[in-house]
């Protein structure tokens, strides 16, 4: 009695690394709204909803705040014309960077915006002409995720063996630009590991990581919580079901229910498929200018 009992201390890095991400959000979302400040009135003068239809997109029409704008992305064209020129925001990022030719202002809005939600590293000072790709090691990645899947009593043996030529196939594959992502998928999931599991239980378990990370390679939509071993409820499985190009979005809801190897588990793999994406773009020893000219 008469003692006053308070909670014995803690690290601060939890809430640390919240309110970084709260700072990494809040500048994303400036970048954005000064990218339209800039667009906004050469944009309008051809497509006065342009930014309206976008704003209300993912809104259901029975939700009051419905505006009833259709939900299209241009006002003089189909969604399917544009998408058969431009399957993915890459493939119109690099029509701006090698045509020459007009281009639509709607367009360069699109892919300058998605350079700025997801700029990547401006901390060098060096010409493009000077980057080139750097080595896809998928057997370095293997093998650290290896390690952290063990680490969390899953032994995945993804780095199975040293034949290159296997590993080469891997990579050859995920590199592909003329099949599609589930294809994709499809080819490299046989590749990538060995299931050796003890049980029917343990080889199942096994199967549903590897399938998982195959769609996170190639930037199919992925159950993050199967990849890095998070159990979840079946109310919070679409929360946590989504490609890792929208990491930087979907990412900061769900960060703090991962553990200490989950949240390294979802680190590596995001690297290995920003390692993909870039040998997709600029083939592996090759310079930006060898290969945009």
């Amino acid at each position: 009695m008469g003692v006053r009992l308070f909670k014995e201390g803690a690290a601060a890095a939890d809430r640390r690394g919240f309110r970084t991400t709260r700072r990494r959000l809040k500048r994303v979302k400036w970048r954005l709204r000064l990218l339209r400040e800039f667009f906004d009135q050469p944009i309008s003068k051809v497509d006065i909803n342009f930014f309206a239809r976008r704003k209300y997109s993912d809104i259901s029409p029975r939700d009051p705040n419905y505006n009833g704008l259709e939900k299209t992305l241009f006002n003089d064209r189909s969604d399917q014309d544009f998408y058969h020129d431009y399957p993915t925001i890459y493939h119109l990022r690099e029509a701006l960077m090698t045509q020459h030719r007009k281009f639509d202002v709607r367009e360069i809005y699109l892919a300058i915006h998605h350079i700025v939600k997801y700029r990547g590293n401006f901390l060098r000072n060096d010409a493009a002409t000077a980057y080139r790709s750097g080595t896809l090691d998928l057997q370095q990645h293997f093998k650290t995720l290896n390690h952290l899947f063990s680490q969390a009593d899953l032994e995945l043996n993804l780095n199975r063996t040293t034949d290159a030529a296997l590993l080469d196939r891997i990579k050859q594959t995920l590199v592909r630009t003329d099949i599609s992502r589930s294809d994709r998928q499809k080819l490299i999931m046989p590749l990538l590991a060995v299931l050796t599991g003890a049980t029917t239980a343990e080889k199942k378990r096994q199967k549903a990581v590897v399938t998982e990370f195959a769609k996170a390679l190639v930037g199919n939509k992925t159950k993050i919580d199967v990849l890095t071993l998070t159990d979840i409820d079946a109310t919070e499985a679409k929360d946590w079901a989504f490609s890792l190009e929208e990491n930087q979005d979907k990412l900061p809801g769900i960060e703090d229910r991962f553990s200490e190897v989950g949240q390294q588990i979802i680190d590596e793999v995001i690297r290995l498929y920003a390692s993909v994406n870039l040998a997709q773009l600029i083939p592996e020893g090759k310079r930006f200018s060898q290969r945009y000219g």
